[in-house]
């Protein structure tokens, strides 16, 4: 089972949205973003289905892992890469802002203007852009670190199973 939210018109108006994860099918959508916009559909479902779902894959929104953990306190939640980066960029960028307010005067121009250029993905960088990144990670052990550690995340959700996940770990 997968669940997520779209927006169905400005104004944080939102759907939430289950999909079989196997076929990608959509099992059911139902109004709203919050923990008991999910209530319906588990009321629904037979206890006996509900104790078959193995995970649940799923963004980070409170309300549904709370709604996912009350329903099926059996089944582990999942979330996806895209969310674990998008959450990990925030540890980068107070990491950036903490090796701004730090550094010498003199520094804080390599540091500033930084943060886009440590958000995107390596190849997707232009040449310049790569040498200017080489040279911040080689400036700041702090920055290197985190920069390190996100392509590292990254390569643990490449791998095609869990012993490939703890090896990539281990790298």
């Amino acid at each position: 089972m997968a669940g997520d939210e779209t927006a169905l018109k400005k104004g944080h108006q939102y759907l939430t949205v289950v999909i079989d994860f196997e076929t990608g099918r959509v099992v059911w959508m139902g109004e709203g973003r919050s923990e008991k916009s999910l209530d319906p559909f588990f009321e629904a479902m037979p206890k006996g289905i509900r104790e078959g779902i193995e995970a649940v894959a799923m963004d980070m929104w409170q309300g549904y892992i709370n709604a996912v953990s009350n329903w099926l306190p059996h089944a582990p939640i999942v979330f996806d890469l895209f969310h674990i980066v998008q959450n990990y960029s925030k540890v980068i960028d107070q990491v950036r802002r903490d090796a701004y307010r730090e550094a010498e005067e003199e520094d804080r121009s390599f540091i500033k203007g930084s943060r886009w250029l440590l958000l995107r993905n390596r190849e997707n960088l232009r040449e310049r852009q790569e040498v200017r990144l080489r040279a911040l990670l080689q400036a700041n052990e702090d920055i290197a670190a985190v920069y390190v550690l996100k392509d590292q995340l990254k390569q643990i959700f490449r791998q095609s199973t869990v012993p490939l996940m703890a090896l990539a770990l281990v790298v």
